[in-house]
């Protein structure tokens, strides 16, 4: 059956001030789209064209698990002709980038992603320019309706897979990938079919927003680290063991090994300011 989906009544008040983005946000916001475009690594051809606040924070259908969506624009044929390929980089890279840095702003995520100047948002999409500090164009508060039923239906096998992940399972580092993987081409295909209210992307949203994506990310944390802690103390083992050598040996000067350090990933504080960037920007 059809229901209706009510949007707000206004913007996100935790960054807009009626239609007007609340001071000092677009600085902050700029500074990290820089950071993200400097790790790229791009042809210096490849110019920042502009940084587009899209999405749902851009819109009436924001909710408090609603990502911060910043598109770098620039012209992927000065990076490289073939398009494909260059397309293929910058998903890769936001993947890279997304992994490294999960920047938040007040318990948003910040998702970057660079968007070719070629491409042409859904008519629906709320754009708001943060390098011209205007709006290219203005959402509306208009009903939305969509079928659940078609929803949940496109969402239910990814949720049964994800509610049924096991610690422990020898498999586990696969099917997580393998979830990853269907999630990533299940948004993109509707994105790009039919924009932000797609059925796709609705899924993708609702399984959010049900917290099974965060069930997702912290399972292959949980992976993540154990292999680490596995190949730390087969590093730690193998350095006591080349130290025991050396004694034997009768070497009276033995080299320290140094295990790799992770570095810790702050999120934007109260302030609006990625712990990272002061190293990155350099201190405002």
């Amino acid at each position: 059956m059809l229901h209706e989906y009510e949007t707000q009544s206004t913007l996100n008040p935790k960054l807009w001030d009626g239609e007007s983005l609340k001071k000092g946000l677009s600085y902050k916001f700029l500074r990290i789209a820089k950071a993200f475009y400097d790790f790229l690594e791009v042809s210096d051809t490849a110019q920042v064209l502009d940084v587009l606040l899209i999405g749902s924070n851009a819109n009436y259908n924001w909710t408090e698990k609603s990502d911060i969506d910043l598109h770098v624009v620039i012209d992927y044929q000065a990076v490289d002709k073939n398009l494909h390929l260059v397309k293929n980089l910058m998903m890769a890279k936001k993947s890279i980038w997304s992994t490294n840095y999960p920047l938040t702003y007040k318990g948003m995520d910040i998702e970057l992603y660079a968007q070719d100047w070629n491409d042409r948002l859904h008519s629906s999409v709320g754009q708001y320019s943060l390098m011209k500090g205007k709006w290219l164009k203005k959402p509306n508060a208009d009903v939305i309706s969509i079928d659940d039923e078609v929803i949940d239906a496109k969402m239910a096998p990814l949720q049964y897979e994800i509610e049924h992940l096991e610690e422990g399972d020898p498999k586990l580092e696969l099917k997580i990938k393998h979830i990853l993987e269907r999630l990533y081409k299940m948004r993109q295909t509707g994105l790009e079919a039919e924009g932000e209210y797609s059925i796709e992307n609705l899924a993708f949203k609702k399984l959010r927003n049900s917290g099974h994506l965060e069930r997702l990310s912290q399972l292959d944390k949980t992976e993540t680290m154990l292999g680490m802690s596995q190949a730390r103390l087969g590093a730690a083992n193998a350095a006591r063991d080349a130290a025991t050598n050396s004694i034997i040996g009768g070497v009276t000067g033995l080299a320290s090994s140094v295990l790799p350090a992770v570095p810790g990933l702050g999120e934007v504080g109260a302030d609006g300011e990625a712990s990272f960037m002061s190293n990155l920007m350099g201190k405002s």
